[in-house]
């Protein structure tokens, strides 16, 4: 017997039959066929469950015996580094001031003739008030014709060589700014190379389309690239060229007014409001230490009221703990929203070895527990694997409604293998076939990387 939706109305736009479908859902867990219409899924079960939604004009494809499963979830993707790679320089926390300045001279003198350069990344905690001037000197040496432009970890901390300075001042003039904002200096100096980006941008959806992925949780980045990064993924969905769901989330690293957060995490949610869930930003990501004046250091108070705020606006929250003392706040508060937030999802991320008296009042059962050094379990089983791909995934992004197994109702997202993807061995296959909302997006016998590339360069978007 099978499970579906609205027989008497809704024809399907494409059935998939003759397959192993495992669907990952209790209730059914092995299939023959599934039908999708509208980004969904129709229905689910045998070829005679299905029949009644064919019309002609349905697309029937016959899998010839390959295996069906939910579409695959990346909940650790970092693709924005990757897409704006050579486009800046990416700094380490724990650079002291003198070894920023070798690491910047070294990129300037590798990428001569740039119309402007960029380090991301520095710890602004390690830079004195009285280093400014002599960083600002060693950057006007290094590249006396070119904006040079350093932004901390944090987003808001920046030290300008003179060029750079002069540009954002004579613009604060012009625009009757009373003062140099951090928004300003980047829409001054930090204009993207969008062709380049674009083509990075292709051959990361392409690269995870093959390996069967449909969604990914995308870690936090620079403001700056997470909003141009969201942009194009907003004019690839409006060209339906869009490969994965994309999962954002807002980083709070620092002290900032709870409020502020939640406007900022109201506003970027608001703008994907219209996207059919394609494109989604409902996760606050906070990363922080439980040691008194160590880098990021946030009080479990502050932490507490931030976390009630964002749990009664439905949002999810993951939290980045850096130390000991930090993993035990983290899974202590976590446990303690889960108790009152069910339809949230929680995560923590640490490398502390806990006790198990430390662990006796935390329910980790409920909470997404995971290393932030090791994050690809290469021991776990080919089940397991599968598991976290999909109905765990689901879970641990709180969409498990949505999404995580193949149920009647649930998005269309579907990945399609040539071997049994359970089986020993095969713990990293890549699809025969990746469909997303209901839509083929990747097919192994004619998709190539280039013809991709290609395909988005003509684009109108491209263009634009």
């Amino acid at each position: 017997m099978g499970f579906g939706l609205f027989k008497k109305k809704t024809t399907a736009e494409l059935v998939l039959t003759n397959g192993h479908v495992i669907t990952m859902d209790p209730e059914l867990p092995n299939a023959e066929a599934v039908a999708c219409a509208n980004g969904k899924i129709l229905c689910v079960g045998s070829m005679q469950d299905i029949e009644p939604f064919i019309s002609t004009q349905t697309e029937v494809l016959d899998l010839k015996g390959r295996y069906l499963t939910p579409g695959w979830i990346e909940l650790h993707s970092d693709p924005i580094p990757l897409v704006f790679r050579g486009q800046y320089l990416p700094l380490s926390e724990t650079m002291t001031p003198q070894e920023l300045l070798p690491a910047i001279s070294a990129f300037i003198n590798k990428h001569p003739g740039e119309e402007r350069y960029l380090a991301y990344g520095y710890d602004p905690g390690s830079v004195k008030e009285e280093d400014i001037p002599l960083i600002r000197q060693a950057l006007n040496d290094a590249a006396p014709d070119t904006p040079v432009i350093l932004v901390a970890s944090d987003g808001l901390h920046m030290i300008l060589n003179s060029l750079a300075a002069a540009a954002v001042a004579q613009a604060a003039e012009e625009l009757e700014m009373p003062a140099v904002t951090p928004a300003l200096v980047i829409s001054v100096l930090l204009p993207a190379d969008i062709g380049t980006l674009l083509e990075n941008l292709a051959e990361h959806t392409f690269r995870q389309a093959r390996k069967g992925i449909t969604a990914e949780f995308v870690l936090p980045s620079f403001s700056h690239f997470e909003n141009i990064y969201r942009e194009l993924l907003v004019d690839a969905y409006q060209a339906d060229l869009l490969l994965q769901r994309y999962f954002g989330s807002l980083l709070v690293n620092t002290l900032l007014p709870e409020r502020l957060v939640l406007h900022h995490m109201a506003q970027k949610n608001t703008a994907c409001a219209e996207l059919k869930g394609l494109i989604q930003f409902k996760t606050l990501f906070i990363r922080f230490s439980g040691t008194e004046g160590a880098l990021h250091a946030l009080e479990e108070s502050y932490l507490r009221q931030l976390c009630t705020l964002a749990a009664d606006k439905g949002y999810h929250i993951r939290m980045d703990a850096l130390d000991h003392s930090s993993a035990l706040t983290a899974l202590s508060l976590m446990t303690e929203m889960k108790t009152s937030y069910k339809k949230s999802a929680f995560a923590v991320a640490h490398d502390e070895a806990l006790t198990e008296e430390e662990r006796a009042s935390f329910l980790t059962a409920d909470i997404y527990e995971y290393s932030r050094k090791d994050t690809v379990h290469a021991d776990r089983s080919p089940l397991n694997l599968l598991e976290d791909r999909t109905i765990r995934g689901a879970d641990r992004l709180g969409l498990s409604q949505d999404c995580g197994s193949i149920e009647a109702g649930k998005w269309a997202d579907l990945t399609v293998f040539e071997a049994d993807p359970t089986s020993a061995g095969n713990t990293q296959p890549d699809a025969w076939m990746t469909i997303l909302n209901g839509r083929i997006v990747y097919d192994s016998r004619i998709t190539t990387s280039e013809a991709w590339i290609r395909k988005i360069q003509a684009s109108a978007f491209f263009m634009d």
